[in-house]
């Protein structure tokens, strides 16, 4: 019977042994793959802040290649606009009839054209 026992403690030791064993694999590998993830997740950090960047540096082209082709278009546009209204202007000018001065100053002068003709005849 002691020897039952024996062989029985041993059958139990070898198993606990086993199951210790395996445990710390279980562990050192599950630390292993723990780390190889903490590591990719860093990378990935790393890569999506460079790609986060250049995000923004694209964005920031577009935003001043944008600007400057508004300032421009703006610019374009007053030009035109600034022309369309002086010949608007000066043909509403044009149209208006000459004020009470300028036809006063007009007589003037004819008459004093009349009078040269007439001192020169």
């Amino acid at each position: 019977m002691e020897t039952f026992i024996y062989i029985l403690i041993g059958i139990v030791s070898a198993v606990f042994t086993f199951s210790v064993g395996y445990s710390v694999i279980g562990v050192v590998k599950g630390n292993r793959r723990q780390q190889q993830l903490e590591d990719r997740i860093f990378q990935l950090e790393l890569d999506l802040g460079n790609i986060n960047q250049d995000i923004n540096d694209r964005i920031d082209d577009v935003e001043l290649r944008l600007d400057s082709d508004m300032r421009q278009s703006e610019k374009e546009l007053q030009s035109l606009l600034d022309s369309r209204l002086d010949r608007l202007e000066t043909r509403i000018k044009n149209m208006i009839p000459p004020t009470n001065d300028e036809l006063l100053e007009r007589i003037k002068k004819i008459e004093e054209e009349s009078y040269r003709l007439r001192m020169n005849m």
